[in-house]
């Protein structure tokens, strides 16, 4: 791997390679910034990879603007993300991954500090995340904040939902990145729970209790992980959903009560979409998997989704 001296707080210091990643399309004035944040990190033996998903606006030319061999910037043909994985990985040298969105931003002192927290563990830990918070990008005012606590073993919690840092949070070892699987391309979204899951059955993972990461929203652009809910996207995440009882069965073998939030979103899906048979079967795959808690919380719901079922199913 490429390594030099002389970068970050301890000019005696060796400083191992980190790759930055940023996907991106057609979304060139909010790539601008992102790139500005990675380059001006106080952590600067970095290369930072960019791929084009085939953008047809002036990506490339503002790319190009910032003279910084750094960059490397790789252009599809076609927007095709397992390709990008592919070709991040064909392309890079860093000892560790670290990614952004082409929205976000890092704070300045970012990678540096990840680096510290993760640089003497050992090879059980695969990666570190750090805190973020939303940001209303027409007020620039905090709309949200995300500081999950979790480090160690947090594959049983990540089997229930998302529960530590998202995506741009994230510094993570590279052969622990690669011997993982990286992210399942064929999922239609929630690709990072689903990575992260999958990562946390190998690897532990350090917690860095540091807000490191701004999200914009609100920019008048969609986010690369939001998606429209029209019918045949909550088939989507009835499938999504499936996939993770069955991929992950033997998390759910051990805590047989962390099935209920998969199959509570089933069956919000399929009141949603009239179909009064699979809520029924649905709610009561939830209602016997869950807690007493989980069960006494969803009555109310339950009812009033019943409800929905039945008025939808007369009127029809």
């Amino acid at each position: 791997m490429v390594r030099r001296k002389g970068y970050g707080m301890n000019s005696k210091e060796v400083y191992p390679l980190i790759t930055v990643v940023t996907l991106t399309r057609n979304r060139a004035n909010l790539l601008k910034r992102a790139i500005g944040t990675v380059l001006s990190q106080s952590y600067k033996n970095i290369e930072y990879i960019i791929v084009d998903g085939a953008s047809t606006d002036n990506t490339e030319e503002v790319v190009k603007s910032f003279a910084d061999d750094r960059i490397k910037y790789i252009k599809q043909s076609e927007n095709i993300l397992s390709e990008a994985q592919e070709l991040f990985i064909k392309n890079s040298n860093g000892d560790y991954f670290a990614f952004l969105d082409d929205d976000d931003e890092y704070l300045t002192d970012k990678l540096l500090k990840e680096y510290e927290a993760i640089k003497d563990t050992d090879e059980k830990v695969g990666l570190v995340y750090c805190w973020m918070d939303y940001y209303d990008s027409s007020t620039n005012k905090l709309i949200k904040e995300y500081h999950p606590n979790l480090s160690g073993n947090v594959y049983y919690d990540q089997i229930e939902r998302q529960s530590i840092g998202g995506t741009p949070t994230l510094l993570i070892k590279r052969e622990a990145f690669i011997k993982s699987g990286g992210w399942n391309m064929k999922l239609k979204f929630t690709c990072d729970w689903e990575m992260l899951t999958s990562f946390s059955r190998l690897f532990d993972v350090v917690c860095l209790p540091e807000v490191l990461v701004k999200v914009n929203v609100n920019h008048g652009f969609q986010r690369q992980t939001e998606f429209s809910l029209a019918r045949e996207k909550y088939f989507n995440i009835i499938d999504l959903h499936l996939y993770y009882l069955k991929e992950f069965s033997d998390g759910f073998s051990k805590y047989p009560h962390k099935r209920f939030s998969h199959f509570s979103s089933i069956a919000r899906c399929y009141s949603y979409l009239n179909d009064f048979g699979n809520f029924i079967k649905f709610s009561k795959k939830a209602f016997v998997s869950g807690t007493l808690i989980d069960k006494f919380r969803s009555i109310p719901y339950f009812f009033k989704r019943l409800l929905r079922c039945l008025f939808c199913k007369k009127k029809n």
